[in-house]
């Protein structure tokens, strides 16, 4: 049984007998009260015993003849908890005292009006969660409003997320990552890839047109519907230009009695003047060369000299093909014979004032050479008209560079003529065959020419056409003829 608690109350004016409470009336075992009349007016300590069994709290009264209720009692420095008894609404016991309500009205208006201080953390060591938490607790604890120490939060089950609705937001977020990964990824291999495209097409573009063949294959040569009373002329130009990727087309009669050929050209590249160079182009685009031909015969010529409507008839033909004045315009004449070399003088101003130039075929084999040529010279020309004119510093120079225009003669075999014939006026008449044996130092690339085999000579053909340029009498005699 527990043993019965005693408060002991001296007083030197009047003598009060002890008296004994029963156990319902005593307070707990856990508390033990010591009054004493003092005249000490400091409140004592309240003292840790020295066993780990529950201190005690001394309640010491001062000596005074009043009869004040007014005292405080010292904190203990550990008490026990009381777990509360059953659940709901339950109220939880006070660690410091029970709930028996039978005490002295003095103590427990004493009690109820001591301020509780949270013990030091450092003065003993925890012992539960629950312990730890309230020793932390910021705030005083109101005994007035609730006797169990405040407990940590906890996390409901709700709040708690599920193993498998994190393992499925870190495998979204994964495959996310990896997406934009991969999309990066694409997309730096697709810049890669368009770069080297660029590349290859800047290429492809600045390349060197060595061979006027393979411009062809951007042109289209435009007849008017009437050359198809022609079948022959049709089988011959598809035998010439077919295997150079040229392509044919029709188109209805802009002038009405009379044969006439344009020229179209796929547009690939396109000349830049700020960076120098040519830059393709994306998508590529087709566009009608500023060039026209007009196909007369011999019977339709003759009227148009007698009536002066030579110029009337080019006018016609400029305003129906949209050309400028200063567009070239090509009059083919088919069947001249022997006044070939003859050159009326409506011609020469035709030529002078409207811009032409007149071509004399004798057979549609003819013509079609005359196609052809045209139609690789216009590539040529839009890969070299942007090249500058170069011109000679002194007369020899021009001379050389004047030779070095004659097809396949290259500077070493224009210097070698130079050196034989140093002016145009040395070279005589007869120089057709004269300059076949002018020699030829070195090659183009710059080595020494093999002596023997006629590498080191300028050679007959070549003679032939520097002499055929200089000395001939025919202005429509072709330089140079492909087989």
């Amino acid at each position: 049984m527990p043993s019965s608690d005693a408060i002991e109350i001296s007083d030197s004016d009047t003598d009060i007998e002890p008296q004994n409470f029963s156990q319902a009336t005593l307070p707990p075992s856990s508390q033990v009260y010591e009054i004493s009349d003092d005249d000490d007016d400091e409140w004592p300590r309240a003292t840790v015993p020295a066993t780990s069994s529950p201190s005690e709290m001394v309640i010491d009264l001062p000596d005074d003849d009043d009869d004040d209720d007014d005292f405080s009692i010292s904190s203990p420095q550990k008490a026990a908890p009381r777990k509360p008894q059953g659940k709901g609404k339950a109220r939880a016991l006070s660690p410091y005292y029970d709930s028996d309500s039978d005490l002295p009205d003095g103590v427990q208006e004493v009690l109820k009006s001591i301020p509780l201080k949270n013990p030091s953390s450092t003065s003993q060591p925890s012992y539960s969660n629950k312990r730890r938490y309230s020793q932390t607790t910021p705030h005083p604890i109101d005994l007035t409003d609730s006797y169990e120490t405040p407990s940590p939060p906890k996390k409901t089950r709700s709040d708690k997320p599920s193993t498998s609705t994190t393992t499925a937001k870190k495998r979204t977020r994964k495959t996310a990552e990896e997406k934009a990964i991969e999309k990066v990824c694409s997309f730096c291999r697709l810049h890669l890839k368009r770069k080297r495209s660029d590349k290859a097409a800047h290429k492809t573009a600045n390349k060197l047109v060595t061979d006027k063949k393979g411009t062809l294959k951007d042109m289209t040569i435009i007849l008017s519907d009437s050359f198809k009373s022609y079948p022959n002329l049709a089988h011959l130009l598809h035998k010439k230009i077919d295997e150079f990727g040229a392509t044919i087309a029709y188109e209805r009669v802009q002038l009405p009695g009379y044969d006439t050929v344009r020229w179209q050209r796929l547009i690939k590249r396109e000349y830049d003047v700020s960076t120098r160079a040519f830059k393709p182009v994306d998508p590529p685009y087709s566009r009608y060369e500023n060039l026209a031909l007009l196909r007369l015969a011999i019977n339709q010529l003759r009227p148009l000299v007698l009536n002066d409507g030579l110029v009337g008839l080019l006018q016609d033909f400029r305003r129906t093909h949209g050309l400028e004045p200063k567009d070239q315009v090509f009059i083919m004449i088919i069947g001249m014979g022997r006044l070939r070399k003859s050159k009326p003088a409506e011609w020469n101003s035709l030529e002078f004032e409207h811009h032409t130039y007149h071509v004399c075929v004798e057979d549609e084999q003819e013509m079609v050479d005359r196609l052809y040529d045209y139609s690789a010279d216009l590539g040529t020309l839009v890969a070299r008209s942007h090249l500058p004119q170069g011109k000679g510093t002194d007369n020899k120079d021009t001379w050389i560079k004047m030779l070095t225009q004659i097809h396949r003669l290259t500077d070493p075999a224009a210097e070698g003529i130079v050196a034989e014939y140093p002016t145009m006026r040395r070279n005589p008449d007869s120089a057709q065959h004269l300059l076949a044996n002018c020699k030829i130092d070195r090659r183009r690339d710059g080595q020494k020419t093999a002596t023997g085999g006629g590498g080191d000579k300028v050679g007959q053909a070549l003679s032939k056409r520097v002499y055929t340029v200089l000395q001939g009498t025919d202005h429509l005699e072709l330089v140079f003829k492909d087989k």
